[in-house]
């Protein structure tokens, strides 16, 4: 992880570092078991919680899910708590990127959110450079004329 982010929480699944002045809300997917839907539905609730208290309006934030060191996971419950936390995330957060190790996790991400309308404003990618411009800059509002 890149210098500038200050680590705000862990469980044992998830360590999360927020960088105030990027905007960039750093959520790193440990290494272990897989996560069952219900721990992913009450993560992504606990992940906006925190992420108000230490980043401040996460409507302004980028979030990063560093999901390289997780375990696939292609079980039909669970990508659908995929999906409803991803909604929740994106009701939050200006943007979503996923930084994925693999391109069967990218195919995974691409194969669950084609054609969602909120596709604009999330990303998948290996490229850990790529996902940290894309979260700090993207559909971020400019200066006011």
């Amino acid at each position: 992880m890149p210098s500038g982010f200050e680590p705000v929480f862990e469980d044992d699944f998830f360590d999360v570092s927020v960088h105030a002045t990027r905007g960039i809300v750093w959520a790193h997917r440990k290494k272990g078991e897989h996560m069952r839907p219900e721990h992913l539905r009450v993560w992504g609730e606990r992940l906006i919680e925190i992420s108000s208290q230490h980043g401040g309006n996460t409507g302004q934030m980028g979030l990063l899910i560093d999901a390289r060191d997780g375990v696939g996971n292609s079980d039909p419950a669970f990508e659908s708590a995929v999906l409803e936390n991803r909604k929740r995330l994106l009701a939050h957060f200006r943007v979503v990127v996923n930084l994925v190790r693999t391109t069967v996790g990218r195919l995974q991400h691409e194969r669950l959110h084609a054609g969602r309308p909120t596709r604009e404003r999330s990303l998948v990618t290996n490229d850990e450079d790529e996902a940290l411009r894309w979260a700090e800059h993207q559909h971020r509002p400019g200066p006011e004329t």
